[in-house]
């Protein structure tokens, strides 16, 4: 038992068999995002256009009224100064290219200035 090979073979081996147990365990688990961690967003009614500012959640939302699913996220055009409704996330993946404002084709943006007529939810 000498040769070192031998005690490099185990070694490998027992450090693969260790890597491999923790990756299919899946290893540590984070925590739940809280509320409080969740990003801010604005939200555009797809019926009445009206704006709501608030945590970041699935979409369509509930409009706070209504009861409806009729918020959509929204994405700000900082040449027309005006949020637009987002397509469908599957539209958005589909297209390679940047969104741009129907109007003024402009990049929109995700972030913005939340409007002082917004609706808080």
């Amino acid at each position: 038992m000498r040769d070192p090979r031998i005690w490099i073979t185990v070694v490998g081996l027992a450090l693969g068999g260790w890597l491999i147990s923790s990756q299919l365990s899946g290893g540590p688990r984070s925590l739940p995002v809280t509320q409080d961690e969740l990003a801010d967003a604005v939200f555009l009614c797809r019926e009445s256009g009206e704006l709501f500012a608030g945590k970041v959640r699935p979409t369509p939302a509930l409009h706070p009224i209504t009861g409806k699913e009729t918020l959509l996220p929204a994405l700000y055009c900082p040449k027309c100064q005006q949020w637009e409704a987002a397509p469908a996330l599957e539209q958005q993946q589909r297209a390679a290219m940047v969104l741009k404002c129907a109007k003024t084709k402009a990049a929109l943006e995700r972030t913005g200035p939340v409007p002082e007529t917004a609706t808080r939810i």
